[in-house]
């Protein structure tokens, strides 16, 4: 009987054991779940606040570029005002404006800034066009007395 006992019990550390194990192990793929979705927001986040600078770098552009806010008014078609690489963040970006006629008011003429902004290719250079991973971000911005000023952003 005592053999009975001591098998009963190594039975039940054995079991114990196993489950303490098995406890572990969920709890480990449930970490690696975790970071991984802690990864995928912290890239897309980067990705928004690029996509919004470079709305913001393209605003600049268009504000002192008096020969492009003139091809924007001739031509009303889309012109890339920015582009590049963001230094250090590993992410490309293009920005693109529009002048919005039906939106020009007497305080100016209105303009859409869109800009995309995307993870560089893993060779290490830029990829030509947007490929992956992207974010997008548009915002109308209004020129005026020699000044771009911020609308309001697009969803």
């Amino acid at each position: 009987m005592a053999n009975d006992e001591r098998g009963m019990a190594s039975a039940f550390a054995l079991a114990a054991v196993l489950l303490l194990l098995s406890g572990t192990a969920a709890l480990l793929v449930l970490s690696g779940h975790n970071r991984l979705a802690a990864k995928e927001a912290v890239e897309t986040t980067r990705l928004v606040e690029g996509a919004r600078s470079a709305v913001r770098l393209g605003a600049a552009r268009l504000e002192r570029d008096e020969v492009l806010r003139r091809q924007l008014e001739q031509g009303g078609a889309e012109e890339e005002v920015a582009g590049g690489c963001f230094s250090g963040s590993g992410g490309s970006y293009r920005t693109t404006a529009r002048r919005l006629p039906e939106a020009d008011t007497k305080e100016g003429a209105a303009y859409r800034l869109t800009a995309v902004s995307w993870q560089e290719a893993g060779d290490g250079g830029p990829a030509a066009e947007p490929s992956g991973k992207r974010a997008y971000a548009a915002a109308v911005y209004r020129y005026g007395e020699g000044r771009l000023a911020f609308v309001h952003w697009e969803k």
